[in-house]
Formats: structure tokens, C-alpha cells, sequence
């Protein structure tokens, strides 16, 4: 009986410094230090928002065709917060503060449109425009002298 006490023991003493073991790995593995390197290998420290300005992660309306999965997903999620904005609003509650706008990506074209007459940056558009398709983009399909 002393011999079966003895061993029960021992497996029992074998038990707790294996959990302990256990237990002193979890508590390295999770300590502050590691936590915090393992975040900085990612970019994550200090935390903010910079990885959504990544190309990879930030997507605007208008980055891909209109037959885009992701752009119909975000085209249907701005037409539910608008709907929904608009209800609670109607309800009267304060819906406007929820309301979020999804960005647009800017068209090139509007950029690239130069509208002050007679500015030094509308002249030098029209005379390196060659063609008519040309001209039309610098005026936005106005007339030459059109204000």
C-alpha cells in the first residue's frame, strides 16, 4: 500500500511541475515584452491608423470596374448607411452622425481641368492641347473664350 501511495505521488509531483512548466511558457509566450515585439514585427506599434493608407489595404469607389465584387459590396454598404442614416434621421434621432461616406476616387479628367479664364495654367494647357479631343479635355467642352 505504502509502494502505491508513493507512486501516486510521484505521477502527482510529475503533474504539477509539468503544468508549471506549462503555465512558465504560457506567461513568457504572452509576457508584455513579447507581446509587444510581436506586434512591432507587424507595424502595429505604436497603434494607429497608418496601415489603411497602405495601397494595398485602402480601396476608394472607382479603383476597379463597376463589376467589381468589392466595388458592388461598397456601392450597397453606402446606400445602407445612407438609407438607414436617412430613417433615423426621419425618426428624429441625430442619423447624420453615423452617416460615413465611402471616398470616391477623382477622376483624372477633373483635375486635369483648368476652369480660371485667361489663367497662365489654362494657356499653356491649350497650347500643348494638338487635337480636338484635346482642347475639349482642357475646357471641359466649353468654348475658348467662354468664362
Amino acid at each position: 500500500r505504502r509502494g502505491l501511495l508513493g507512486c501516486l505521488y510521484l505521477v502527482k509531483l510529475i503533474l504539477q511541475l509539468e503544468l508549471n512548466i506549462v503555465w512558465m511558457r504560457l506567461a513568457e509566450s504572452f509576457s508584455k515584452e513579447a507581446c509587444i515585439a510581436a506586434w512591432e514585427a507587424v507595424g502595429a506599434v505604436p497603434p494607429s491608423h497608418a496601415c489603411l493608407n497602405d495601397k494595398q489595404v485602402l480601396w476608394e469607389l472607382g479603383d476597379a470596374s463597376q463589376d467589381d465584387v468589392t466595388q458592388i459590396a461598397m456601392m450597397e454598404m453606402q446606400m445602407a448607411n445612407t438609407i438607414a442614416c436617412d430613417l433615423l434621421t426621419a425618426r428624429g434621432f441625430q442619423g447624420n452622425l453615423l452617416k460615413a461616406e465611402i471616398r470616391r476616387k477623382k477622376s483624372k479628367k477633373a483635375q486635369e481641368l483648368v476652369t480660371v479664364p485667361n489663367s497662365k495654367e489654362r494657356v499653356e494647357a491649350l497650347s500643348k492641347a494638338s487635337t480636338h479631343g484635346a482642347i475639349f479635355a482642357v475646357t471641359g467642352g466649353h468654348h475658348l473664350t467662354s468664362d
